[in-house]
């Protein structure tokens, strides 16, 4: 055992500081305000035990837990919560019987398990934790929301609870480790026994390929002699034709460098004449572009002479307008300089009058304020007095609302009153309507409740039947399979024994060469001709040994002709029967050891009796002593035991041929068996797949029925669910209208209280408003004396007022006058220095025109002297172009004529490069196909084909013909065709033979291994489901009983007690726990009220706790929904339990702080920040 020590949280929740918790007594309280952040504590022990759903945590996000900031502080990026566990009894001592599990989150998603200081795994968590209670889904963790959770979870979901308790977790864990293991070893297996079938059948085809191989290699051998010689004489040839093309070759280059050297002279004459002509050529072009260079000077000339003339008459056209302009502003300065003068006089006279205007306003306001301040006064003390009277007023107006407010609710209190006794009246039928109600719902779920019951064991016998048909079904499979793997060894064997019958019939080796190479005559083999008796197969194959496979030959000429064809192929031993007259044997000797003669137990077929003599004289005796014994008294007689052992004289043979058990008679007899045995078999494999399909169908219509009854049972349920609701909501009903009419009574009683207050409320108001009437009287006739003297002093302001306003008046007119004056000044001012500017840049104009006019009849001067000359020019460049353009012709003419010999030389020289080219084409040819010869021949032999041996001709022989060389390729090809009919041959058939046998070999262990493993891994999960079962069974039957027990303790009587859904399955069955607490009918805990099922839960718990303690429980409000009795039934059980569990309380219940030896507060000083602050008892 062990118990919390320490619980440490930083950045996770609420808790932003570092905030340690040292838990050092058996009973912690914690407190605090309703979110204030108790809760956080219970969910940080959650998470650093392993916890990985954020909506457990009250999140959506693992970064949820993560602070996420406050009104004065930052968000954090990191969680982390330690928690220090302490063992007793000797536990973890090689930490000094402590283990602090840490964990830690950041924003990033990054997340760390830390165990004693080292990096850890979540898995290290779990197992550490495994079968001590603790863990995420154990019961040491209790909040209010997971009372609710355990007693409306999931039948199947229940039971997680007892079986944690009961310490099979890891039990199940085991388990199901082991199936894995079990479905991966049954797939190898049978993978393994795919591989060891295919390898099997791979040995069987290399035998075969072997011997193909071997006729591959002869065949081979012939056609690469035949291709020696056609690839040496090819090689000859090819080298004659090579010599022959090379000599054509050099003549065509000869050729072509005589008509090279032509070409090559013409071509020169031909540049020379071209360099000729494209220097005339030039020249022309010169004189062409001076001449196009005098004509555009000409023209140059002339535009020039006419812009200059235009130039001229635009300048005299604008000095004219200038001038014009120039007079019109002249007289504009004038007329303004007049103008400015005469503004300068007005401004000054209204500066004058401004100034005396001024003067006057001053004194007319100074009388105006005066009089104000009067006229202020007066109003002051007016409104001062009329102040006072409407307060009189507003309480006189007061009292008379209050008096008439408490009227009118005399009048509504009456009216309500009435209205209540009638509601009243109805609530009370309402009533008696709603009792009635919860009656006839009680009724009904009573009835669904019986239908329920019977739903359910029609489901049960459901079950079994379908589980009887399942096993049953499965036996018959498991039956097939068996059968099936017979089936399939029993149909192999069956062909190895065929194949080994057709070798054994097939003869002797030198016989069947023999029979092949004179065209037959045998008629089958000996064993053919005789039925051996049964029993004694094997003693007549080791006693008649080869001679069972010796053919048969009845014609003599036959026989003769076999032997000489045997002596002269020289084909070894051969073994030929031949019938003769039957002689007699040596009788059996009178000893009952002898079973009987050989002879005696072979049976000649009809016509066959001849071969008698080809029988042994051996005798049959039961074992080996038998033998020898005889042996001694009858040396020259030969001895065979039933089961192959030869004894000669001294000699003694362990077995008649040269592999046990492989004689004929064995093998047919053998062969006979199988056949029967596989028969056999195969009507098994029929019936059983008959059974299996008959099976099957139950199987399928036995579920079918379970899933009707499921559905009928659901149905059930929800019916009496249905009723249920029903009930509960009649009950809600009733209980409601119960309410109704207390609240109406309570609010009759009231009613007519407050209809008697407010009578003498009304009589004080009509008191009060008397009063207050008569003080206003008085200050009325007190404002009616201040309201004359305030008309006086308004007059006199009024007089001054208007003076006041006339001399401002007065003064605001002169300001705009002098404004005008002074605008008028300034314009006429502006207007006259605008003309002084434009007459100056006029006259500047002016003088531009005049010079502009004088460059441009010079220029046209200058232009008239540029025409004269370009027209000279152009004459002279005339003349000399046309005197470059005979020239120019002359040189085209003579080039032309060089040119047509040129191209009849290159014609000649490229019929001379065709002819040469057309050679080296040939000899390449010749080259290619040689290399294609010599690639060839040292792609099939290594070597080029000069190296090839060389022909054997005769003497005088000529060389070969292409006829000669084409039937020699016809044969090659014939040959090849016959090599690639024998098929594909695998060169290493012998050595994959030798390879496949031994990893069948290999194979054969490995299936054997599995085969042991998978039993193996079958008991282990027999073992583990033994186990778990009488455990949880235990544990079961104890924790019921506990819960029962202080169920009645709790609630001071009635039952309570736990239910298997299927107490056949007791490793897979869900629990439904049945409460019935004192004066209630038996019901399921979802019917219970939340107090009820809360202490249903704390019982359920309880019984847990006795029956295995857990280290330490975390409560979290779990007292919330109790009264103050059932809180301290509660503290008492707690009390109790905690001599072996320590208890941390989250509780608002100050009947449980009572009990705690430690209290620890959790306050929010800070706005979302959450402290601690403790206190222990002593």
């Amino acid at each position: 055992m062990f118990r919390l020590k320490k619980l440490e949280i930083q950045g996770f929740k609420s808790f932003v500081d570092r905030t340690s918790l040292t838990l050092p007594s058996r009973l912690t309280a914690i407190v605090g305000p309703n979110g204030s952040g108790k809760s956080n504590i219970c969910d940080a022990v959650m998470w650093v035990l392993g916890e990985q759903s954020a909506r457990a945590l009250r999140g959506t996000t693992m970064e949820d837990v993560i602070f996420n900031g406050s009104a004065r502080r930052r968000p954090l990026g990191m969680a982390e919560v330690s928690l220090t566990l302490e063992a007793r009894g000797g536990q973890w001592a090689d930490t000094g019987g402590e283990v602090v599990l840490t964990r830690r989150v950041t924003r990033d998603g990054t997340s760390d398990y830390i165990v004693n200081g080292r990096k850890s795994r979540l898995k290290d968590v779990q197992d550490l934790l495994l079968g001590t209670g603790l863990g995420v889904r154990a019961y040491a963790i209790i909040e209010q929301q997971k009372i609710d959770l355990i007693l409306s979870a999931k039948p199947q979901d229940r039971r997680r609870l007892i079986e944690e308790a009961a310490g099979i977790s890891k039990y199940k864990i085991r388990k199901q480790q082991a199936e894995v293991k079990l479905e991966e070893t049954r797939a190898n297996l049978l993978r393994l026994t795919d591989i060891v079938s295919e390898i099997d059948r791979a040995c069987s085809s290399l035998k075969r390929q072997a011997g193909r191989a071997a006729r591959w290699k002869e065949q081979a051998d012939v056609l690469s002699g035949l291709k020696k010689r056609l690839l040496r004489l090819k090689s000859e040839r090819l080298a004659t034709a090579l010599a022959a093309a090379e000599t054509t070759l050099k003549t065509t280059t000869d050729a072509e460098g005589t008509a090279l050297a032509e070409s090559g002279r013409l071509d020169a004459a031909f540049e020379e004449a071209r360099h000729a002509y494209e220097e005339i050529e030039r020249i022309r072009r010169e004189r062409a572009d001076a001449f196009g260079g005098a004509r555009e000077a000409l023209l140059s000339a002339e535009a020039a002479v006419a812009a200059a003339a235009r130039e001229a008459e635009e300048t005299e056209a604008r000095k004219e307008l200038v001038a014009s302009q120039r007079s019109e502003a002249e007289e504009d300065h004038v007329s303004s300089v007049e103008e400015s003068t005469k503004a300068e006089q007005l401004l000054a006279e209204a500066l004058e009058e401004l100034t005396a205007a001024e003067a006057g306003a001053r004194e007319t306001g100074e009388a105006l304020a005066a009089a104000t301040r009067d006229e202020s006064d007066a109003t002051t003390r007016r409104e001062a007095s009329r102040r006072d009277l409407l307060a009189a007023a507003a309480r006189a107006s007061e009292a008379t609302n209050r008096e008439r407010e408490a009227a009118l609710l005399v009048d509504r209190l009456g009216f309500a009153l009435t209205k209540v006794e009638e509601r009243k009246g109805r609530a009370e039928l309402q009533l008696s309507e709603r009792r009635a109600a919860m009656e006839a719902a009680r009724d009904l779920e009573a009835e669904t409740n019986d239908r329920l019951a019977e739903a359910r064991r029609r489901l049960e016998d459901a079950g079994v039947s379908r589980k009887s048909a399942e096993t049953r079904l499965a036996e018959l499979k498991e039956e097939r399979e068996r059968a099936t793997r017979e089936f399939h060894a029993l149909d192999k064997r069956l062909g190895g024994l065929e194949t080994l019958l057709a070798a054994r019939e097939a003869g002797g080796e030198a016989a069947r060469r023999a029979l092949q190479a004179s065209g037959g005559g045998a008629d089958g083999v000996l064993a053919d001709h005789f039925d051996a008796a049964e029993g004694f197969e094997n003693a007549l194959d080791a006693a008649l040994g080869g001679a069972l496979e010796a053919p048969v030959v009845k014609d003599r000429a036959t026989l003769e002709r076999l032997i000489a064809t045997v002596r002269s192929s020289h084909l070894g031993m051969a073994r030929f029967v031949h019938p003769i007259p039957e002689t007699p044997f040596p009788l059996k000797p009178a000893d009952e050891r002898v079973l009987g003669l050989a002879r005696d137990l072979l049976t000649a077929r009809p016509g066959d009796e001849g071969l008698s003599a080809a029988l042994p004289d051996a005798l049959v005796v039961g074992s080996v002593d038998d033998a020898l014994s005889l042996a001694q008294l009858l040396p020259e007689r030969t001895f065979v035991t039933q089961d192959g052992v030869v004894v000669r004289g001294s000699i003694v043979e362990a077995a008649g041929t040269e592999v046990p058990g492989e004689g004929l008679f064995t093998v047919r007899r053998d062969l006979k068996t199988v056949g029967t045995q596989k028969d056999t078999l195969g009507e098994r494999l029929a019936a059983l797949e008959e059974e299996i399909s008959g099976t099957g169908a139950q199987a399928g219509e036995a579920a079918q029925a379970v899933e009707r009854e499921v559905a009928a049972s659901r149905r059930a349920e929800r019916e009496h669910s249905d009723a249920l609701a029903r009930l509960s909501a009649a009950r809600e009903e009733t209980t409601r209208a119960e309410r109704e009419v207390l609240t109406i009574l309570e609010e009759e009683r009231q009613l007519g209280a407050d209809l008697a207050r407010v009578g003498e409320e009304r009589a004080k108001a009509l008191e009060l408003s008397a009063l207050k009437t008569g003080e206003m009287t008085s200050m009325e006739a007190s404002i009616a004396g201040l309201e004359t003297g305030l008309e006086s002093a308004r007059a006199a302001r009024l007089v001054a007022q208007q003076k006041d306003g006339e001399a401002r008046t007065t003064r605001d007119v002169l300001r705009e006058r002098r404004r005008a004056a002074q605008e008028a000044f300034q314009t006429h001012r502006n207007r006259a220095d605008a003309a002084a500017r434009r007459l100056a840049e006029l006259s500047q104009q002016m003088a531009s025109l005049g010079e502009r006019k004088e460059r441009a009849l010079l220029a046209g001067e200058e232009a008239r002297e540029r025409r004269e000359y370009a027209v000279a020019l152009v004459s002279e460049a005339e003349v000399a172009l046309k005197g470059a353009d005979a020239s120019a012709e002359q040189r085209r003419t003579a080039l032309e004529e060089l040119d047509k010999a040129t191209h009849a030389s290159r014609e000649t020289l490229d019929a001379a490069r065709r002819a040469r080219f057309e050679a080296e084409l040939v000899v390449e040819r010749r080259r290619g196909d040689r290399e294609h010869l010599a690639e060839t021949s040292r792609a099939e032999f290594g070597v080029p084909p000069e190296e090839l041996p060389p022909v054997d001709r005769a003497e005088g022989e000529p060389e070969p013909d292409d006829e000669a060389l084409a039937a020699l390729q016809e044969e090659v090809v014939q040959k090849t065709v016959a090599l690639e009919r024998l098929g594909p041959v695998n060169h290493a058939a012998l050595e994959e033979f030798d390879a496949e046998s031994k990893r069948y070999q290999e194979m054969s262990t490995q299936k054997l291994d599995l085969e042991k493993s998978l039993d193996q891994i079958l008991e282990t999960i027999r073992t583990i489901n033994v186990t778990s079962s009488e455990r949880f069974t235990n544990a079961f039957v104890a924790i019921n009983a506990s819960f029962a027990q202080v169920f009645q303790r709790l609630f001071g009587g009635g039952t309570a007690s736990m239910q298997l859904l299927d107490e056949s399955d007791p490793l897979d069955s869900g629990i439904e726990i049945m409460a019935q607490p004192p004066g209630k009918r038996n019901q399921t805990i979802g019917l219970l009220s939340g107090g009820e099922k809360a202490l249903t839960a704390v019982a359920l718990l309880v019984s847990i706790f006795r029956y295995k303690p857990s280290p330490f429980c975390i409560l979290d409000e779990v007292d919330a929904p109790l009264d103050e009795a059932n809180i301290d039934r509660f503290t008492a059980l707690l009390n109790e339990l905690s001599e072996e569990t320590q208890f941390v309380l989250i509780t608002h219940s100050k009947r449980t702080m009572e009990t705690a030896q430690a209290l620890y507060g959790v306050t929010q000083e800070e706005p979302g920040v959450s402290k601690i602050v403790s206190v222990r008892f002593d």
